[in-house]
């Protein structure tokens, strides 16, 4: 039988491990929950408060879904503007080339605070290319603009 000495080190051995590879991504519940995360809005308070935070945490992944014409891009671009009046940069990957930067200045988005990337040729490339812009930390939302456009390279 293990004594609680050995037990301990056996974790450490094997966070250590995960952590070596990882990163700093263990954490015990109580420092997990001590952490502040920012919150952005939607522009929606019904929205808002379905969500239960007041909008999505900034790092989150969330992707919105639904028929065409439902508004799914609409919401990631009130989203933006959410996040660009509480003074961050953010982030569209225009994978499908439909994208109108004349209407969404128009609609408020701010030119010199939102990034623009018109869609590379495969869904790889633009995922590559969203990762790489999170990587930074400097954007607060990266939109796709769609996911159903992102063909695969073979």
């Amino acid at each position: 039988m293990s004594t609680k000495k050995e037990n301990e080190a056996r974790l450490g051995v094997v966070t250590k491990s995960i952590e070596k590879e990882y990163g700093h991504v263990i954490k015990w519940l109580g420092e997990a929950a001590s952490v502040k995360r920012e919150i952005i809005p939607t522009g929606c308070i019904g929205l808002d408060n379905a969500v239960g935070k007041g909008g999505f945490e900034r790092g989150l992944a969330a992707e919105f879904f639904g028929v065409g014409g439902a508004g799914k891009s609409f919401l990631g671009y009130s989203i933006i503007k959410q996040a660009t009046l509480q003074g961050h940069k953010c982030a569209i990957i225009d994978a499908e080339n439909s994208l109108d930067p004349n209407l969404l200045i128009n609609v408020g988005l701010p030119a010199d605070m939102v990034l623009v990337v018109d869609g590379a040729p495969t869904g790889e490339a633009n995922l590559q290319i969203a990762d790489n812009l999170m990587a930074t930390g400097d954007f607060a939302v990266v939109m796709i603009d769609s996911v159903a456009a992102l063909i695969p390279e073979s």
